[in-house]
């Protein structure tokens, strides 16, 4: 798979989630990929414009569900799982020019593309040390946003998700949906779709 990149799209320094959500997508099969569809990433963007400092979590979890993605967070996940994608928000470098120091507030969302002892391979990022990446998975803006030491299980709408886990059912997502559809377990939200 050529991957989608930052690039693809007309806001590379905010786009990632946008990005992320092009590769799950054409992980899962549901889109063509980025040789076949080179504008899905700008199509994202023009639907989910990313805000001047990026992608939050809520604007993913919309994103996920508008394009019929069904997700579950959980405690870090390194292995890849059968017809999912896990789905990671870095701490990243972020310089600041006025006072010329770089600091940790960036943050940058990505998938697992494959794995091994040396480390971890990241969509529209590269290749992590295991020891740097965990650091990232736990800095401040995934701290921020409640994903410190989590990812996102991400499936195709086909499986149902619960509080008791991933499930082959019938999903129908027609909107973003309202909060009390929106539950909170002991280890993770999950989203309640609709049968």
């Amino acid at each position: 798979m050529t991957e989608y990149t930052n690039d693809d799209g007309a806001f590379p320094n905010v786009n990632c989630g946008q990005v992320a959500v092009a590769n799950i997508r054409t992980a899962l099969g549901l889109s063509p990929g980025r040789d076949a569809a080179p504008d899905l990433v700008r199509q994202l963007e023009a639907k989910y414009p990313p805000h001047w400092f990026g992608t939050s979590l809520s604007m993913m979890l919309h994103m996920l569900a508008s394009e019929g993605l069904a997700y579950k967070m959980d405690f870090l996940r390194i292995d890849p799982i059968p017809d999912a994608v896990i789905l990671y928000l870095l701490a990243i470098p972020l310089e600041l020019p006025l006072v010329k120091v770089e600091t940790d507030l960036g943050g940058h969302w990505t998938t697992l593309v494959s794995q091994d002892a040396g480390g971890i391979v990241l969509s529209n990022w590269g290749l992590e040390p295991w020891d740097h990446f965990n650091k990232m998975c736990r800095g401040l803006v995934p701290t921020i946003e409640g994903m410190a030491g989590k990812c996102l299980i991400v499936r195709a709408a086909r499986y149902s998700i619960s509080a008791s886990g991933l499930s082959r059912g019938r999903s129908i997502v027609s909107s973003w949906p309202q909060s009390s559809q929106i539950k909170r377990s002991a280890s993770s939200w999950v989203m309640a779709w609709p049968q």
